[in-house]
């Protein structure tokens, strides 16, 4: 939808009318989705909610009779299919055109290239490509500021391997910088010598450069999955100094960082995030001078999306 209208709240951008699942709910927008491959934007989020209530159903409330799941399913069944990117939210890309839009999109460092050959929605993906030590990405920043300076991100990622050396070996899939702090903050992950973890942290500012581990689940596994595709989630709230990272529709709480805590940083510096400007993903390993195993990287991403609220991985 390019707008919000008013009237039957049909076309909610979150939840959906009571009794659906949280699949069908949370996709009940797709009506307003962005057809055949463009690029979903929303032009009128001023638009007022109709009255049966868009507001009720967002992070996913039900309508009357229906159950309330926060940011939809967990269920990786639910995941995968058509594409459902719709213009509910700030920004949604499955990379179904022939080309890259780039009137949303920057290349940076080396370009990807759109990829038929493997989806986690619909029939396209974009296909980073790099060697041990590059970097493939594309960014965009006229999303850019955001309302409190907070947004959350999704993106679908399929790694056909991570880095199995050097011990620490880092590597980063979003990374987000702007104005008032310095640094880059990054969502990606490291090899800490006998699995690899997903991560979060910043490169460079007032805290230094420094990469927190995954410890979730607890009494688990937080090893990187390869060859099959993931969910990845994210927010950074620059109005508190917060940020969180979910996978597969779950949030793991050991990756939360916030100003005064939880971040491996220099020690007593806060850690603030910046007035975010824009916002890369795609695939970056940082170990030049050293032997990485492998030498050559392949990461797929797909249907990439930002807004306000949470989006979860069934919308």
């Amino acid at each position: 939808m390019s707008a919000a209208a008013g009237g039957s709240g049909a076309a909610q951008p979150r939840g959906g009318q009571g009794g659906a699942s949280a699949a069908a709910g949370r996709s009940a927008a797709a009506s307003g989705s962005g057809g055949g491959g463009g690029v979903a934007t929303l032009a009128g989020r001023s638009g007022a909610p109709g009255s049966a209530g868009a507001s009720a159903g967002r992070d996913g409330g039900g309508g009357s009779g229906g159950s309330a799941v926060v940011a939809g399913s967990t269920a990786p069944a639910d995941f995968f299919g058509a594409s459902r990117c719709t213009g509910a939210l700030l920004l949604c890309d499955g990379f179904e055109a022939a080309t890259i839009d780039k009137t949303v999109w920057q290349t940076k460092f080396t370009a990807p290239t759109i990829d038929g050959t493997r989806a986690a929605r619909g029939k396209q993906s974009l296909h980073f490509s790099t060697g041990a030590t590059t970097a493939s990405g594309i960014e965009v920043s006229k999303l850019f500021p955001t309302a409190n300076n907070d947004y959350y991100g999704r993106l679908f990622v399929y790694f056909d391997a991570v880095p199995t050396s050097p011990q620490w070996a880092h590597w980063t899939i979003v990374g987000a910088k702007g104005t008032g702090v310095a640094g880059e903050v990054r969502v990606g992950g490291q090899f800490d010598g006998k699995i690899n973890r997903f991560g979060v942290g910043s490169d460079g500012g007032p805290t230094g450069d420094w990469t927190n581990l995954d410890g979730d689940p607890q009494n688990g596994s937080s090893q990187v999955r390869e060859d099959q595709w993931l969910c990845v989630e994210w927010q950074h709230d620059g109005s508190t100094d917060q940020s969180r990272f979910f996978l597969d529709g779950v949030e793991h709480p050991s990756l939360g960082t916030t100003r005064d805590v939880k971040h491996g940083g220099n020690t007593g510096v806060k850690y603030d995030l910046p007035d975010i400007s824009a916002v890369w993903f795609g695939f970056w390993n940082y170990d030049q001078g050293k032997t990485v195993v492998p030498s050559h990287f392949d990461v797929w991403i797909d249907e990439v999306a930002f807004d306000e609220e949470r989006i979860g991985c069934s919308l």
